[in-house]
């Protein structure tokens, strides 16, 4: 249990890093006056044509204050599936809760500067920051990124930067390339997010995150399932289906470690 916690958590993290604000090189502008403007006039459709796919992502309601989502986690490294409850308060704070037969064996508290969970097997607990994530898998993490997976939404604010985009198989490719990584988004025509996928330059790494579909409860729209793959020297595959989703409930978040539980270190 503490082994498939651990990478579930890992792999949602694992590649999240701080976006830097800039848009994309554009070509350089000829000296002639007509080639300039040619330039220009390019420059603002393709803009345009971007910020018509970004708006439409972002026009998808997702408007909630808090959401309860009753699911299943299956993964490759877990000899049967775990029932799942995930608990979000927009901005504040994830609470997820891994029960077999009724019985919690992991609790997992996500806040923006806190990390913390514990599992029953064992006996042991984590309590901290972001650091050792982030030390441990050499990359900055926040709080908002594994919000926005959980919810269907690209991982990185879209309009904070403008991406090269290209229609591929009947779906809109963006494409960011970052200093140690690139990374694709692919949405469809009704610019819901269809996968991420994440690719570790000069290295073999590689997370792919697959929403196979859609579904829409209360006019607020979510995933039906979010399908992780992550390539770090072997394979790990997860699954998360969602399979009930209440909008706008009144939830508490009870989190506590148990007495005598005994601390782990990540170096």
């Amino acid at each position: 249990m503490k082994r498939a916690l651990l990478l579930f958590l890992l792999i949602i993290l694992s590649y999240s890093c701080k976006s830097k604000k800039g848009m994309v090189d554009m070509p350089p502008a000829s000296v002639s006056e007509e080639a300039d403007k040619s330039v220009t006039e390019s420059s603002k459709t393709f803009e345009a044509a971007y910020l018509k796919i970004v708006d439409g992502h972002y026009a998808i309601n997702k408007d909630f204050k808090t959401l309860q989502i009753n699911g299943e986690l299956e993964a490759n490294v877990l000899p049967m599936s775990l029932n799942a409850d995930i608990r979000i308060e927009r901005g504040r704070q994830i609470l997820i809760t891994l029960k077999k037969l009724g019985i919690t064996g992991a609790r997992l508290l996500i806040t923006p500067d806190r990390v913390s969970y514990y599992e029953t097997v064992n006996n042991t607990y984590y309590d901290g920051d972001f650091e050792f994530l982030s030390t441990y898998l050499g990359t900055k993490l926040d709080y908002e990124k594994i919000e926005n997976l959980l919810i269907g939404n690209a991982l990185f604010n879209l309009k904070e930067k403008q991406l090269s985009f290209k229609v591929e198989n009947k779906l809109y490719k963006l494409e960011d390339d970052k200093p140690n990584f690139e990374m694709i988004y692919l949405l469809n025509g009704l610019m819901q997010l269809k996968q991420m996928n994440i690719s570790q330059k000069n290295s073999t790494n590689k997370l792919v995150i697959d929403y196979s579909g859609y579904q829409k409860v209360d006019g607020i729209e979510l995933p039906k399932d979010i399908l992780i793959k992550a390539i770090q020297k072997g394979d790990n595959n997860f699954k998360v289906s969602y399979n009930k989703i209440t909008v706008n409930p009144a939830l508490s978040f009870p989190y506590r470690i148990p007495e005598n539980y005994k601390s782990i270190q990540f170096n």
